[in-house]
């Protein structure tokens, strides 16, 4: 389906994600020991649950383009983020030029190479920051006599076939054409880095544009800050997710925190000639119910989608189907990933309040809002009554989780609620 089929998505919604962990270790610290807050109460952050998420997209969505998500080189070693984008889109689009001061004669045509640029200082220091034995310094007086009153700017249309058998060019105040005799790729490698540096030669419009086509950077947003062609793009995106606090209780209120440590074998020595094999450990919590607090606002990347959307004939947005894929994955990203150290960490529960189009009510964060016993049962109770006091701006509450190992209560009189089954979608009556 094309992006222009599909439906905008215009409604802010609220919720929360609830993953169970049994015997397991969801989210390690880098002592592999479960994450806990300074009172001691296990926590889990938003970096996990959304790398569940896009792990999700790339092994059951294969059809969605990702971008943040890890891949290597040749050698084994992850690449950059100038590389990722390289990969995914080729080279950065170039920004949009009228005037030139440098031109390409291919014998044919005469096409504009080197937009106008800056002061002739400016040059002159890219030239100082050069190798001393670069093989480009020698062109440095030709370059300069570009950005100087000595080159012509003009419109590549405006540009006449030269008479002499050249390559690279330009034309003087009097209208006069200069060469640039040298080895082309070396003057075009020049050509390139200047526009670079001091043109802004990349269209930051069509990069945008690019990195909003990934369904992880649409969702989620994105830091592009890319140091080595200075490419910062900041994407506030629209769906938020809270660090994810254990809510597992006892009958007196009180945070159940119970990890444990064991010992485990390895079947190789850690050195040659020992007499035993490694031994080490793993810890795991013995159980806790995360409660991670979300939230989508399309309003966080209007005023991106209005910059790049000036081409009508390639109109983006965040869309339904957008909006679909993420509910799945918050019903099913935990339990799919089966990694030994994530085998007992499933979800749990999810669920999904969504405001009228317009609606500009606000709800606090449902992570402390929700509580779980030690039967295992869901008190949304308080959930509940928050959503009371808007019901006039809810366009519906829907909650998924598996009826056969989950107990729920305190919805009872929640508005404009449907419940259904996290395994199948089926609506539970």
């Amino acid at each position: 389906m094309s992006q222009e089929t599909k439906t905008e998505f215009k409604n802010r919604v609220f919720g929360c994600v609830i993953v169970k962990s049994i015997n397991s270790n969801f989210n390690a610290d880098f002592t592999h020991y479960p994450r806990t807050l300074p009172d001691g109460v296990v926590y889990s952050t938003d970096k996990a649950l959304k790398y569940t998420i896009k792990d999700y997209f790339r092994k059951i969505g294969n059809d969605q383009q990702l971008f943040y998500v890890k891949r290597y080189n040749d050698k084994m070693n992850p690449i950059t983020l100038n590389d990722t984008y390289k990969h995914i889109f080729g080279s950065y689009p170039k920004a949009p030029v009228d005037k030139y001061c440098l031109f390409y004669f291919d014998g044919e045509d005469a096409k504009g190479v080197l937009p106008k640029v800056s002061k002739k200082k400016q040059v002159t220091d890219y030239f100082k920051s050069l190798e001393p034995d670069s093989l480009l310094i020698k062109y440095q007086k030709d370059f300069e006599a570009l950005a100087g009153k000595d080159a012509l700017v003009i419109e590549e249309s405006k540009v006449e076939k030269p008479n002499a058998e050249t390559e690279m060019f330009y034309y003087t105040q009097k209208n006069v054409i200069k060469t640039i005799d040298g080895n082309l790729d070396e003057i075009k490698q020049i050509c390139e880095e200047l526009e670079n540096k001091l043109t802004g030669g990349i269209n930051k419009f069509e990069v945008l544009k690019n990195l909003l086509t990934c369904l992880d950077i649409r969702l989620f947003g994105a830091t592009f800050a890319d140091g080595i062609d200075k490419v910062n793009i900041s994407i506030h995106g629209p769906v938020q997710i809270n660090h994810g606090v254990n809510r597992f209780m006892d009958g007196k209120g009180e945070i159940i925190n119970e990890p444990y440590t064991e010992d485990i074998l390895s079947p190789f020595a850690s050195k040659e000639n020992a007499q035993m094999s490694t031994i080490g450990n793993q810890t795991n919590l013995k159980e806790g119910h995360y409660v991670f607090h979300f939230s989508v606002n399309p309003k966080n990347t209007e005023e991106y989608y209005a910059m790049i959307n000036k081409d009508k004939s390639a109109k983006q947005f965040l869309s339904s189907d957008d909006i679909d894929k993420l509910k799945e994955a918050f019903n099913n990203s935990v339990t799919a990933l089966d990694s030994s150290r994530k085998i007992g960490s499933e979800n749990e529960a999810t669920v999904w309040i969504q405001l009228k189009e317009g609606s500009k009510k606000m709800l606090p964060s449902l992570t402390e809002l929700v509580i779980v016993n030690e039967e295992r049962e869901m008190d949304f109770s308080k959930v509940c009554e928050v959503v009371t006091q808007i019901k006039d701006d809810i366009e519906k509450v829907e909650v998924f989780y598996n009826p056969v190992t989950t107990k729920i209560s305190g919805l009872d009189k929640c508005h404009n609620i449907k419940l259904y089954n996290i395994l199948n979608n089926d609506e539970i009556k």
